[in-house]
């Protein structure tokens, strides 16, 4: 892993930590539900 991912995942674990993996477990719950198209085009947004 790189730096950013690492200080990344160490906010995450931070005293608002519980909040925010609840919030990327939504997240991530929500981008399962997407198509593949939509996937795609949600991925090249973030990317940009």
């Amino acid at each position: 892993m790189d730096n950013e991912t690492l200080h990344r995942l160490e906010r995450l674990t931070n005293g608002l930590g519980k909040k925010r993996i609840t919030i990327l477990r939504a997240s991530l719950l929500a981008f399962e539900s997407l198509s593949a198209s939509d996937k795609a085009k949600f991925l090249i947004e973030v990317m940009k």
